[in-house]
């Protein structure tokens, strides 16, 4: 989506396995691989992290240092990955976490219910014509569910489904 706007350069930094996943989305101008972290250029910069891997973190952090301007974490999908340096002791910003209701209500009353609604639409539809072409919605039954996040904490999940699970039974 940032890539879409113009004006800076995207780079999605993944797993080796994932590189070629994450370059296909189209929204990435450069993938790097976490191993490779060391080779992006010293430019002034903003993390998003999604992982929440700290040894990735870390080495960012030292890799960038004050070109680093934010560092901001949104998600922890290396949930089992949280061990290495305590956030505060890293070169460069102190990692803030981004939490969507307190945005939300800030953005709320700048922009008042009625702009921060349209503007909510408008991304929200940028949103989706971004992933349709690599996305694909898959339903399962609920009696499924079970299996499916067994696949997801072995890492088997499909990497180009939302899988949505419903309980199809009469109401």
């Amino acid at each position: 989506m940032l890539k879409r706007r113009g004006g800076v350069r995207v780079t999605g930094l993944t797993s080796a396995a994932n590189c070629g996943f994450v370059a296909g989305t189209g929204l990435y101008d450069h993938i790097v691989a976490y191993e490779d972290a060391q080779s992006l250029p010293r430019e002034t910069s903003v993390f998003v992290d999604m992982a929440g891997n700290r040894k990735v973190l870390a080495a960012l952090h030292h890799r960038l240092a004050d070109d680093l301007k934010a560092s901001i974490g949104v998600g922890i999908t290396h949930w089992e990955s949280r061990d290495g340096a305590p956030p505060d002791a890293l070169p460069g910003p102190k990692p803030a976490m981004f939490f969507a209701p307190t945005q939300i209500v800030k953005r709320n009353q700048e922009l008042g219910p009625v702009e921060y609604q349209r503007r909510i639409g408008e991304a929200t539809a940028a949103f989706f014509s971004a992933v349709d072409h690599w996305v694909t919605i898959d339903e399962r039954p609920l009696t499924q569910i079970d299996v499916l996040y067994q696949q997801v904490l072995r890492g088997l999940a499909p990497d180009r489904a939302a899988v949505v699970v419903a309980d199809k039974s009469p109401a």
